[in-house]
């Protein structure tokens, strides 16, 4: 009877053993239905643009401070200065390679306290920021701007060019100076701002002619209508020259380097406007160069800008397809400056040749007062061109001499192949 009663408890105990065996395996084989099943709930991950953001090139530079130094250099001497920005604050140095010598342009600290003094804003050394630093001509001084939190009205010209005419308060912008001699500050005023010459402004070498596209030609005007149009482009009193008559859209004397039109109809109001045209002087300032580009032959192509506007516009410009024969031809001309008299010179050897004037490296010479002058490279009598096929297999450099003109629009000059 004892051993009946054992083998039927050692019959329910394996039993048992069996059923949680199969439940354990049933369950097993059921969780990758209940794990898709959690996955597929799951909601869906969204952008975190709050977390990218922080690291943005502009928060960056705010953790990692400084990593490069660019130089800055005084009046094109060999001598320059830096800013360097570390956890311990911003300093500027300047380096003069010639003796080897580093030294801090100014106490930073003093100088912080003066502006604070100026501007009646707390400004602190290891958080000071100073706009457009640049040394005087002398060299005995340094000026820059300080952004403040005080309030003032904008000026006429800037009220005139908002949309929103109610908005003509602005934070007031100090212009200082630092003297290294008595190694003070002192507030000067918004006038002694140095303004870039207009965009569109090619000077002739005393700066007394100012070269300028307009309508796909080359015009002229002098400096005291130059001066008229810094004040107001608009100013109907300036007096303009027109030199050539001839030059058309994708087949001008400058400005239309990316010549495109809107629509069914060319955009009348750009073509009016006055554009930079790329010339090259000879060193006594006699007589000037430049390309002009002949983009007729090329066949349109359209695309649809849907950026920048609120609606999509259709844009046509001039695109070269590969594997299409014509291409662009560049003509060379000379103009004498006195007669402002253009003459072609004939140096054409490859189809579709690119031609290009070799231009002098700019140096403290190629500025006059605040205006820059771009002069060949050469001398009176010579400079120098290269010309390459549109393959770029075959390429010469060329140098014409004999810059002599005979009153009669002819120039005489004759043509030297270097290479």
């Amino acid at each position: 009877m004892n051993i009946l009663v054992a083998k039927t408890k050692i019959t329910q105990l394996f039993y048992i053993y069996l059923m949680h065996k199969f439940y354990f395996i049933f369950a097993a084989s059921l969780l990758p239905y209940f794990g898709s099943g959690q996955q597929i709930q799951e909601p869906p991950i969204k952008p975190n643009y709050r977390l990218a953001a922080k690291f943005s090139p502009e928060k960056l530079k705010k953790m990692i401070f400084s990593t490069t130094i660019k130089p800055n250099w005084i009046n094109f001497s060999d001598r320059f200065w830096y800013d360097y920005a570390s956890p311990q604050g911003k300093n500027w140095y300047i380096v003069n390679p010639a003796l080897k010598k580093k030294e801090t342009l100014f106490d930073s600290e003093s100088v912080a306290a003066q502006i604070t003094k100026i501007v009646k804003n707390p400004v602190d050394a290891q958080h000071l920021e100073l706009q457009g630093l640049r040394f005087t001509k002398d060299e005995k001084k340094v000026r820059f701007q300080i952004q403040s939190t005080k309030d003032t009205v904008k000026s006429k010209d800037e009220i005139e060019k908002l949309k929103n005419k109610s908005d003509t308060t602005k934070k007031k912008l100090f212009y200082l100076e630092y003297d290294f001699v008595s190694k003070t500050v002192s507030e000067i005023s918004d006038s002694t701002k140095v303004k870039a010459p207009l965009a569109w402004a090619s000077f002739s070498p005393d700066t007394n002619t100012v070269y300028f596209a307009k309508d796909f030609n080359l015009y002229w005007m002098d400096k005291a209508n130059y001066l008229k149009a810094v004040k107001n482009e608009k100013d109907s009193t300036i007096v303009e020259h027109q030199i050539t008559k001839d030059g058309v859209q994708y087949y001008a004397w400058g400005g239309d380097e990316y010549s495109t039109t809107t629509g069914d109809e060319k955009d009348k109001d750009n073509e009016t406007k006055r554009k930079r045209v790329w010339i090259s002087w000879s060193p006594d300032g006699r007589y000037f160069t430049l390309t002009r580009k002949d983009n007729r032959s090329l066949r349109p192509l359209w695309v649809i800008n849907n950026v920048g506007s609120s609606r999509p516009t259709l844009e046509t410009y001039k695109y070269q397809m590969p594997g299409e024969i014509d291409s662009t031809e560049t003509e060379f001309y000379i103009f004498e400056a006195a007669t402002k008299a253009p003459r072609r010179l004939n140096i054409t050897a490859f189809k579709n040749q690119t031609i290009s004037n070799w231009t002098k490296t700019p140096d403290r010479n190629s500025y006059k007062e605040d205006y820059f002058i771009n002069y060949w490279l050469g001398n009176n009598e010579e400079f120098y061109i290269s010309r390459s096929s549109r393959d770029l297999k075959k390429k010469n450099r060329l140098v014409k001499g004999e810059c002599k003109w005979n009153g009669q629009s002819y120039y005489s000059g004759t043509i030297k192949r270097i290479s």
